[in-house]
């Protein structure tokens, strides 16, 4: 009899995605019989009749530095940096605690919390005090741990509460869990940042953008293309262009539209149109979206155009007729995913098993890298192994 073990919960404080379902047999001695390659995160004991899960805590790290260099060479680690962590909207630590909890930048400027923060929680981050001679770096970020223990930004918070897309001035995402606040000294310019809904502090390349009205030196309205490097920032006839003050005229309107969006992400539709105040400011002339949803907005500096795209997700789950979902079926996909990291596409066929909960086709994990879907591709889906007691289905294609 072929049994499958899925771990429904993990501890608090860590990711129940790191031990994957296991699939197994008992042999005549009543030994347990792997069936396949032990997956990540398990362990068959040394009696062979029982399982170690291994699971990755949630880890959380800030590191604070001094202002970068004229030739972009990072800045020193600063130590004595006291930052505070709560948690928000009914979320608590891994121990029900719901204060906040106040942690110092060591000698290597670093702050590490490990096991403490809660997979799907919302947390505020403040930096509470600087080092000595700087100045503390205003603003709150909110964040939000995923399923899988990523740390996503969700955006700035407002003293008065509301939740603003851009993160606040001097952070920045260095890793999936992982952060830098760095002492910023920077003159305000009109910028444009693409970044994807779900994580404000993902920048997105391979953006392409028209901007159309009357720029700085032209007689008439005209339309420049404008494509998003890895961070996220403009190039316009292949030189930067980050700095888009010098574009624009005081007061005259412009549209924006997204003419194409970086593989694994959906276009924003419509047009969005904009003005700047003599101060370089920005006035939208339309709506700003709302936290999380697609489309463009005003950054909380008053000087950024937000472009938020929204991952492509498509999930998958297995029933029988009767509508009772199966776990334990082994599936491939082929066909063209984006690497979610270089954002690179490549053809694959990625393996995977049916847990019981939908199986999102977006951020899947293969060879230790994530991958997702890209619109306009055909993918194929083919069921390898059936549940016991089912037969296999037959392939299909999707687009």
């Amino acid at each position: 009899v072929k049994y499958t073990l899925i771990e429904g919960q993990a501890p608090a404080g860590y990711i129940t995605e790191t031990a994957k379902p296991i699939t197994f047999y008992m042999d005549d001695r009543g030994e347990i019989d792997v069936d396949g390659e032990l997956p990540e995160g398990w362990t068959v004991n040394g009696d062979q009749i029982s399982f170690t899960a291994t699971n990755e805590p949630v880890e959380l790290q800030i590191t604070k530095r001094a202002p970068a260099a004229d030739d972009g060479t990072a800045g020193a680690v600063l130590e004595n940096a006291t930052f505070s962590i709560t948690p928000v909207d009914g979320s608590t630590f891994a121990d029900g605690g719901t204060e906040a909890i106040e942690m110092t930048t060591d000698s290597n400027g670093v702050i590490k919390m490990t096991a403490q923060l809660m997979v799907g929680g919302t947390y505020d981050i403040t930096e509470v005090s600087a080092p000595e001679g700087y100045e503390k770096v205003a603003g709150t970020l909110r964040i939000q741990v995923a399923d899988n223990g990523e740390i996503k930004a969700v955006g700035s918070v407002a003293e008065d509460g509301t939740i603003n897309q851009q993160v606040p001035t001097g952070y920045s995402k260095v890793g999936s869990n992982a952060f830098e606040v760095q002492v910023v000294n920077q003159p305000v310019e009109i910028t444009l940042v693409k970044v994807a809904t779900d994580d404000t502090a993902t920048y997105l390349a391979g953006g392409v953008f028209e901007i159309t009205g009357q720029f700085a030196g032209s007689k008439s309205d005209e339309t420049r293309t404008f494509t998003t490097t890895d961070d996220g920032t403009l190039v316009y006839k292949g030189s930067e262009s980050e700095n888009l003050s010098a574009l624009f005229v005081p007061g005259r309107t412009y549209t924006i539209t997204e003419t194409q969006s970086p593989y694994g992400f959906e276009l924003i539709k419509g047009e969005w149109s904009f003005q700047v105040t003599e101060s370089g400011q920005l006035t939208n002339t339309s709506p700003s979206v709302g936290v999380g949803d697609p489309g463009f907005a005003v950054g909380a500096d008053g000087v950024t155009i937000m472009a938020l795209d929204e991952p492509i997700e498509v999930g998958f789950i297995k029933k029988d007729l009767g509508e009772n979902v199966l776990a334990g079926a082994e599936f491939t996909l082929s066909g063209t995913f984006v690497n979610d990291k270089t954002h690179e596409t490549e053809e694959l066929d990625i393996p995977f098993t049916t847990t019981g909960n939908v199986f999102s086709f977006a951020g899947m994990n293969y060879g230790g890298k994530e991958y997702s879907l890209v619109a306009g591709e055909t993918y194929t889906l083919t069921e390898t192994t059936a549940p016991s007691g089912y037969e296999l289905v037959d392939a299909f294609q999707f687009t």
